[in-house]
């Protein structure tokens, strides 16, 4: 739909809707049936021409002016207001069907404007600019957005991956075929699974696979531009990076590994796309990017265009206005500098602020020892996002927590109890049984239990009987609060667990998106619905097993 015309020139206005089908038509007959209904009534001194995009006007005659008026006439006014809202509808309606056409092809069947479904960009090739975050839902979403971020890469594009688990099935049959595609159009790729002592322990423990071995076996296959390496140091960030040179770089990122047992599983993933948040994501990973290997320019073809590519017809109205314009398309272009490069300062112009929708936030491991793994003590490296969490829970103007976690000890129960010593109330939503660190969460959902009870703040825990992946904290400001703030939420791979805070790599995203966040805060509502919720008076003692047990309905429950 096209927004609002005005049909009068000095009145109200009324509503005209216009298909973007019948656009066409509608130029056709616009100048020579002004009286048609349902069109628009334009003054007389209205020109078209063809050679504009959407037919708009290239000239209008100066109407005389009025005696008495200060400037510009009724009908002026009323000449700007339509070309501003008819460029503004050829605009919107060109985005709506590019969206619907990518999300169509994606397996996508929302609508466009849901902010969980990504209005994934086409091939196009020209300056790319920042877009809103989007909200991925789940294994299967995910999934389809992952795949179509393989398959809109060209040759010379680089994609990083970094996964914590990568478990067979046919999903990841599907993510392995289409990186061997795009090994084949000659993307360079830089693959990277986690293959630590952690988790191969919890591998071992679920009696679970991987298929590490096909990532090594596609790296020997294609050794120009695929590589592949084990990390040793614990590194629990999921994401995929797209760095494209000549067109809108993009990244997903969350608690999403990869695999069929994964696809029932709740949790959430971010996709962001533009240069600017892109490179804010590698440089807070400290990642580098293997550009593919470009053929060498000769000495004698320097200012002319490459081979096979006919230079433009320079036309005297051309020469008249666009210059500039044709004398640098004439020129070859440079790639993209990769990420460590854009880090020098050789580097004039410098990122834009990230004040805007997304900031990230990581811990990066840069050693193992197997002693202070025993001892559960740190490794060497550097750990941002306990002292930002502290600092979070510790936030005034924060009256309310919402969070959907995975797993919990007691060092991150501690975390969220300076919330509810503030007065601030927290909801809290965890897995019944979760697949590792069952008497972990127990222990550390009971303590806030405790907790509560002398605080001044209200806690409202649940429990779900589906496992939940997820690493959700959503925080909301006061309706009465100064802080106009809304909604941040805090998405990521980074559990409230001790190894978390002090021993895994992690990639956690602070999301200032209103329209994301209300989707998200909406999604978790709805897996506190259909948990339960839970107090003190319902944990039971250790069972004659050992194990521990929740009490719900008068029934002892494995937790």
């Amino acid at each position: 739909m096209s927004p609002l015309i005005s049909s009068n020139r000095g009145g109200p206005t009324s509503a005209i809707c216009c298909n973007s089908a019948e656009t066409t038509s509608r130029r056709a007959t616009m100048h020579h049936a002004p009286q048609r209904r349902g069109l628009v009534k334009f003054p007389s001194i209205f020109r078209f021409s063809s050679r504009h995009e959407g037919g708009l006007l290239h000239a209008l005659p100066k109407p005389k002016a009025r005696k008495g008026s200060a400037g510009c006439t009724n009908e002026r006014k009323h000449t700007a207001t339509v070309i501003c809202e008819r460029r503004v509808a050829a605009s919107t309606s060109a985005e709506v069907l590019n969206s619907a056409r990518t999300s169509m092809a994606a397996g996508i069947t929302s609508s466009p404007k849901d902010p969980r479904v990504p209005k994934l960009s086409t091939r196009g090739r020209g300056r790319s600019t920042s877009a809103r975050p989007q909200l991925l839902c789940g294994y299967h979403q995910t999934l389809a957005v992952l795949l179509n971020e393989l398959e809109q890469t060209v040759e010379g594009d680089t994609i990083v991956f970094s996964v914590y688990v990568l478990e067979p099935g046919e999903s990841t049959a599907r993510v392995l075929d289409a990186m061997r595609r795009a090994a084949e159009r000659g993307v360079v790729l830089d693959l990277s699974v986690d293959c630590s002592l952690v988790s191969a322990f919890t591998s071992w423990c679920e009696g679970t696979s991987s298929m590490v071995g096909d990532m090594v076996a596609l790296a020997e296959a294609f050794p120009a531009t695929v590589s592949f390496k084990r990390q040793t140091v614990p590194t629990h960030a999921k994401y995929i990076v797209c760095h494209r040179p000549g067109g809108t770089s993009s990244a997903v990122f969350g608690g999403v590994n990869i695999g069929d047992r994964f696809a029932s599983w709740k949790d959430f993933t971010i996709r962001v796309e533009g240069d600017a948040v892109v490179r804010a994501l590698a440089d807070s990973l400290s990642l580098t990017v293997a550009t593919a290997p470009r053929p060498a320019v000769s000495a004698g073809s320097a200012g002319r265009p490459p081979p096979g590519v006919v230079a433009p017809k320079v036309t005297r109205r051309m020469l008249d206005h666009k210059v500039h314009a044709v004398a640098a398309a004439c020129r070859p272009q440079r790639p993209s500098p990769p990420w460590s490069a854009l880090r020098s300062p050789l580097v004039t112009r410098p990122p834009p602020p990230l004040r805007e929708a997304v900031q990230f936030v990581t811990n990066r491991a840069e050693s193992v020892s197997l002693l202070s793994m025993l001892l559960n003590r740190p490794f060497a490296g550097k750990y941002d996002l306990e002292p930002f969490l502290r600092e979070f829970f510790l936030d005034a103007k924060f009256h309310k927590y919402t969070i959907a976690m995975a797993y919990m000890d007691s060092r991150g129960a501690a975390l969220v109890q300076l919330a509810l010593e503030r007065g601030a109330d927290v909801d809290l939503v965890m897995p019944l049984n979760p697949n590792v660190y069952q008497d972990c969460n127990r222990k550390a959902l009971s303590r806030l239990l405790r907790a509560s009870a002398g605080a001044s703040g209200r806690l409202r825990a649940h429990i779900h009987s589906e496992m939940i992946h997820a690493k959700v904290i959503l925080a909301q400001t006061s309706a009465r609060s100064s802080h106009r703030g809304g909604t941040t939420a805090v998405v990521g791979s980074c559990n409230l667990k001790t190894r978390s805070f002090t021993q895994f790599t992690e990639l956690n995203a602070v999301v200032c998106d209103v329209a994301l966040n209300q989707v998200l805060l909406g999604e978790v509502a709805e897996v506190m619905r259909e948990s339960r919720e839970v107090h003190l008076e319902h944990f039971g003692r250790a069972g004659a097993d050992g194990s521990m047990g929740l009490r719900t309905r008068g029934a002892l429950l494995p937790f």
